[in-house]
């Protein structure tokens, strides 16, 4: 760095940053910056208009320590926020992807002690708060309104930064008008009579009666003003009073009150806060796409005031974007949080969260007594409540997610609720910010934040009927369970997803419950059986084996044995297995339920059983036992549903395809699809089936490629993979990618999008914990060359001594890359038929040829190929007859002989397309004699 010392100083908009004294004015005002955040700074301005390499970064502000790429894109996240960069642009610092950072801001260079006119710091805002994150666009909103409105409440609950956001719009206000700020904090004043006294102070204005506002209002005459009443829930009446009196005597004042419910004051307009936006539950998002989120940017700026070693890898990354989405973006918890990173890094954190009132309760000593704890910021509004709404917010607390009003509704009418008038009781408690209400698929639904939820369970444990309450929910939990499940006869799945799949959370919560000392055995297997379709449909398969395993241990404890829920427990939990792990162990799950439906004449989970039992098979490899299953299903379970019959012929394309019947294959496929839409829908919309439509198109395109349509088959396994993330059917999503559009992408040598393909494949399984789909990534992670580089599952979900890797699995390896093809593969492909047998007989010719030539026998590679031509052409395989036909005349032409060539040209001829094609560009390439 530069050595000119004390005489430097460098100005960029409306910064001068001295590197030698470590500082760095905005406005002439210090910024508070951690230290290896400055450093960085320094090093880009001095360096400013050239691009600094990663590793020099990390050489200069890390000497002699190791550490990760991701403590730069930390510091650099904090450092842009400070500098004032929204999400989305770059004024001062852009990243050169692979090459490093630039600092692009015009940049001048100068000496300190020059006269310059400075700016004043003059605070007329009240009390001084951290930095403003992710409210921008609200901030932007409210400057627009301020002059238009003359009273505008902030509202949002304890701790959502309602005084920081106000402080932000003042300042503003000060920049833009000559106008004065007055700030009155209200936490203090214990009733409506001194709110008049405490503005009168903030004025300055003496208090010679009884009565004040005659002084306030001449006062306030004199000069334009903005007054702000700061946290006014608990004397609401007289400031909405005091307000509306204000307003109608004196034109030049603006009045921003913030509080927990509103005024109701004549013209008040209301902006409602929410909480900072944070990473949604298990989407695919890359460490960047994590640290660009509000709630995770304010934990990384506390954090780094408290450590400024504080650094998060990539997996933590991923931990601190569920820690945030846990804390339900709440600025003050976030904050408290962050200010125990130190103690315990952010994985013990993590786990301690449940214990959220006592683990954030170390604020800062500066802060108002309300705000030091989460405990505190909440009992401050609890105590404003009657009776009646204590009693009824303890009991909502039992709710984990969204909930109705019919089902607060019905919670309030339980033995020992709140009686009167339940709807005034659940308007207040929204209106006091301690039940949110948002609006979702055109309905209005409630949650609790999760710190609220905490206190509030507390308060229903110390209450006595909280065993009571909870059993109430659990059987709650399972009416809307039955509900779903009548309700997919009718609805599609999106409006399915849409009514039920936010159910997740109290589904866990109710058995835990159930499962626990205080819970009822019968109701948790209950709620094992029934909740399967809303698991699936989150593809949560590993978390819901788990679960469906620990109840099969404890069906034994029922009194009364109950033969239904065990039946839909076994089926679930062969789906979980094969999805989760692969399909060992699965089919012994399918048959117990094909045993227990026969039991019970229940023909619908027969076939639901017997689909299981079919795909198991089918991805072991036991192809003939999966032919026997597809050829007699709903022989003892005949139905006139279209849908189950195009189920069968589904099956028996999937079948027959991998027992290299391509033709009959294609035959079953074109009729399937030939149908309407409907027909094609998940039956039933039971949640663990695939999308009956993807999965025929993507068997469709594995079809159109082997026989030689090759563009054919990329543009629809793109259009598969586009229709499955459409969806936002996970395991559709997950099948499509493993099956269609990933390997038809690296067969055809579409290296950029089998990339693109197998990086969301591998994030999405790993998010959504899927070992067996994650194997599968890796597979193809492995045949593009990148296995080093990729982030895989965490440990625990990393599953010691099983393997995920079936037959299909092995031979789909082989068909990618003749390195990963397994020995004891490619010597079975001599005496046995599969989809891709013509191609593994290639790899074993190819391994022939690449071992020592003097030991290699050409006669008994020609005979291997010309095997591989019989079975390919057998097989209607045009593109695995190619691959054979371009090896024998590569084989051949290395001896001098150019009969092969005869072989190749007539192969080559009867394509009628994919002519940019790695297979056929080869082929094409060796002909021309290139």
């Amino acid at each position: 760095m530069s050595s000119a010392g004390e005489t430097e100083v460098f100005y960029f908009t409306n910064f001068q940053l001295y590197p030698e004294r470590s500082l760095l004015l905005q406005d002439g005002r210090p910024v508070k910056i951690g230290s290896r955040a400055l450093l960085i700074l320094i090093i880009l301005v001095e360096r400013a208009g050239l691009i600094v390499s990663n590793r020099e970064l990390i050489d200069l502000v890390w000497p002699d320590t190791y550490v990760e790429e991701s403590n730069i894109r930390v510091h650099l996240t904090s450092l842009r926020r400070l500098l004032g960069e929204r999400l989305g642009t770059a004024r001062f610092i852009v990243n050169i992807p692979g090459r490093g950072y630039q600092f692009i801001a015009p940049v001048r260079r100068d000496d300190p002690h020059e006269e310059r006119a400075q700016p004043v710091a003059v605070d007329r805002t009240g009390p001084t708060v951290g930095r403003l994150i992710g409210r921008d666009d609200i901030l932007d909103k409210l400057t627009a309104m301020l002059p238009q409105r003359r009273l505008i409440t902030i509202l949002g609950a304890g701790g959502i930064g309602k005084t920081a956001l106000v402080q932000a719009l003042t300042a503003r206000w000060l920049e833009e008008t000559a106008a004065e700020v007055s700030f009155v904090d209200l936490a203090p004043v214990s009733d409506d009579s001194r709110v008049a006294s405490a503005l009168a102070a903030v004025l300055q204005v003496p208090v010679i009666s009884s009565d004040p506002m005659p002084n306030i209002l001449q006062a306030l005459r004199r000069t334009r003003r903005v007054l702000v009443f700061d946290s006014c829930e608990h004397v609401i009446d007289a400031v909405a009073e005091i307000s509306e009196t204000i307003i109608a005597e004196v034109d030049n004042v603006n009045i921003v009150t913030t509080s927990r419910e509103p005024l109701r004051a004549s013209g008040e307009w209301i902006q409602r806060l929410q909480p900072l936006a944070f990473p949604p539950e298990q989407s695919p998002l890359s460490v960047d796409d994590v640290l660009s989120y509000p709630a995770v940017q304010l934990f990384v700026e506390r954090a780094l005031a408290i450590s400024d070693t504080f650094a998060p890898n990539d997996h933590e990354a991923l931990v601190l974007g569920d820690l945030c989405r846990r804390l339900d973006g709440l600025p003050l918890a976030i904050e408290l949080a962050a200010a125990r990173v130190d103690m315990f890094g952010l994985e013990e954190l993590a786990r301690r969260l449940d214990s959220q009132l006592s683990l954030l309760s170390r604020g800062l000593r500066t802060a108002v007594p309300r705000h030091r704890t989460i405990r505190a910021t909440i009992d401050w509004s609890y105590q404003l409540l009657s009776l009646q709404q204590k009693n009824l917010l303890n009991r909502l607390s039992v709710f984990t997610g969204y909930f109705s009003f019919e089902s607060a509704s019905a919670l309030a009418a339980a033995p020992g609720g709140p009686s009167g008038a339940f709807v005034e009781e659940i308007v207040q408690l929204v209106e006091q910010s301690l039940v949110v209400a948002e609006t979702i698929n055109h309905g209005t639904s409630y949650r609790l934040l999760g710190t609220t939820r905490a206190f509030a369970g507390e308060k229903l444990e110390e209450s006595g009927e909280v065993d009571m309450v909870r059993e109430w929910h659990a059987g709650h939990v399972l009416d809307l369970l039955k509900d779903a499940n009548d309700a997919s006869t009718t609805l599609t799945l999106e409006d399915w997803s849409s009514a039920y799949s936010s159910m997740i959370d109290d589904i866990r919560t109710a058995m835990d419950w159930a499962f626990g000392p205080r819970g009822m055995i019968d109701i948790a297997v209950r709620l094992a059986a029934a909740s399967a379709p809303v698991w699936f449909r989150h593809s949560l398969l590993d978390e819901y084996r788990r679960r469906l395993e620990q109840t099969v241990s404890r069906l034994d404890e029922l009194e009364t044995p109950d033969r239904e829920s065990e039946m839909l427990i076994n089926t679930a939990l062969g789906h979980a297995i094969w999805h989760s792990r692969g399909p060992e162990g699965a089919d012994e799950r399918f048959l117990r339920a094909i045993d227990l439906a026969d039991e019970l004449s229940n023909a619908f989970a027969g076939r639901t059983a017997r689909w299981g039992l079919w795909l198991a098979y089918t991805m072991k490899g036991d192809t003939a036992r999966a032919l026997d299953v597809a050829e007699h299903f709903g022989e003892r379970e005949p139905s006139e549903d279209a849908r189950w019959q195009l189920a069968q012929e589904r099956m028996m394309a999937l079948t027959l395809h991998f027992a290299g019947r391509h033709g009959e294959a294609q035959h079953y496929v074109d009729h399937v699809l030939s149908h309407p839409n409907v027909l094609n829908l998940p039956a039933r919309n039971s949640g663990f089936l695939f999308d009956q439509r993807i999965a025929a198109k993507t068997l469709n395109s594995r079809l159109l490629w082997i026989q030689g349509f090759p563009d054919r088959a990329l543009a629809l396994a793109h259009e598969g993979a586009e229709e499955a993330l459409a969806l936002g059917h996970g395991l559709s999503f997950c099948y499509n990618l493993a099956q269609s559009i990933c390997p038809i992408s690296i067969w055809a040598g579409e290296l950029e999008t089998a990339r693109r393909y197998t990086d969301i494949l591998l994030d999405y399984s790993t998010n959504r914990v899927l070992p067996y789909w994650h194997t599968w990534g890796r597979t193809y992670d492995q045949a593009l060359g990148r296995t080093s580089a990729r982030m895989g599952l965490r440990p625990e979900h990393e599953l010691s001594g099983v393997t995920l890797q079936t037959l299909y699995h092995q031979e789909t390896a082989a068909t990618l890359d003749p390195g990963l093809a397994d020995d004891v593969i490619v010597e079975a492909a001599t005496g046995g038929r599969s989809w891709c047998s013509p191609e593994l007989l290639r790899v074993k010719a190819v391994r022939m040829l690449q071992a020592d030539r003097s030991q290699t026998d050409p006669a008994a590679v020609d005979v291997i190929l010309l095997t591989a031509l019989a079975e390919a052409r057998e097989q209607t395989a045009l593109s695995w007859e190619l691959r054979a036909a371009t090896t024998l005349a590569e084989s051949r032409r290395a001896r001098g002989d150019m009969s092969g060539m005869v072989v190749l040209s007539e192969t080559f001829k009867r394509f009628s397309e994919g002519f940019e094609t790695a297979d056929l560009c080869r082929a094409s390439s060796l002909l021309d004699g290139r």
